[in-house]
């Protein structure tokens, strides 16, 4: 029987995309929900370390309503975590990295890490028993975020790391650019017992759903042997809830984002990790307010049983005309 005190434990989520609409249908109160419900899961599981790998809004330019959601979705969780938990919030392709930062030392001094840029050490560490865990941040890698992770070399007055990390040109690919960030952080694995890495981006040979169709493409994959060296990785991006390897997961959204993601369960992941096993991971599924459900039959066929879907969302396909 493992020591509860020996067990790193992981809530991991992404792709909340708060603002989002549906047909012009505003999902506030579907988002809302599933909200509340993770923050009664976490009261229960009481983990150490909160992830949310990116996407939390769904446009780069929020609107008031979803920021205010989200903060108090951030104060809501953090009053029922333990004191000693943290939570980590990086920014995806959806997200303005300026708005996810926006007072960020403010929040880190309670506990909640808004970290928008490529480091070159951990976002947190965390410590049981004399057994450290880092938590490393890989937001979206745009060649902004590269070009300034090649800067904070140079003001480090690191030379030689800044000879080692290429200074790609515009063509330069998502995966050369996410290939020599983990190289350079990976000589510093050695130094704590665990490494965890929260990451927003297109792993090739993942599942993509129907909602996975901006910034999604070949060029933008990354292949999974880039994160082996970790002993987890909270990835975010793709809206399917699925594992690339025993140690490599999307959470996907807490919640359907089109009619043709209705099907799939949604939800987050609990994770716990230690040094002396492989990660245990368990899929902790949320309720929709509303379905989402796509119908397809003749006008006679589907008027007769609308009574069924009268309490979700439905996108009908009529077959008759």
């Amino acid at each position: 029987m493992r020591s509860t005190d020996l067990i790193f434990k992981i809530l991991h989520m992404s792709d909340l995309h708060l603002g989002k609409s549906l047909k012009a249908q505003d999902l506030a109160e579907d988002q809302g929900y599933v909200l509340s419900q993770i923050v009664q899961r976490a009261e229960g599981l009481a983990p150490d370390l909160v992830i949310i790998s990116g996407d939390v809004f769904d446009r780069s330019i929020p609107s008031e309503d979803a920021q205010t959601m989200f903060g108090r979705f951030m104060a809501d969780l953090r009053r029922v975590l333990p004191v000693k938990a943290r939570i980590l919030v990086i920014p995806g392709n959806h997200d303005s990295p300026r708005r996810i930062a926006f007072a960020a030392e403010l929040f880190e001094a309670v506990g909640i890490h808004l970290v928008s840029d490529v480091r070159l050490a951990p976002a947190l560490v965390l410590e049981k028993g004399g057994t450290q865990a880092a938590v490393w941040a890989l937001p979206f890698v745009t060649h902004g975020a590269y070009h300034e992770f090649r800067k904070s070399l140079v003001q480090n007055h690191n030379e030689k790391e800044v000879a080692s990390i290429p200074a790609l040109g515009g063509d330069g690919s998502m995966a050369e650019r996410v290939a020599n960030v983990v190289a350079h952080l990976r000589p510093h694995f050695q130094d704590y017992d665990v490494n965890i890495l929260a990451a927003h981006c297109y792993v090739r040979g993942a599942a993509l759903s129907e909602s996975d169709t901006a910034f999604i493409g070949g060029t933008e994959a990354v292949p999974a042997s880039l994160f082996e060296a970790f002993d987890y990785v909270a990835l975010g991006h793709l809206h399917r809830m699925q594992a690339l390897s025993p140690t490599m997961w999307y959470a996907g959204a807490p919640m359907a984002m089109s009619f043709g993601d209705g099907s799939d369960e949604k939800g987050f992941l609990y994770a716990e990790l230690c040094t002396a096993t492989a990660p245990r991971i368990e899929p902790v599924m949320l309720k929709p307010l509303r379905a989402f459900r796509r119908v397809r039959g003749s006008f006679a066929e589907l008027t007769a049983g609308a009574s069924a879907f009268e309490s979700d969302y439905v996108e009908v396909v009529l077959t008759d005309v």
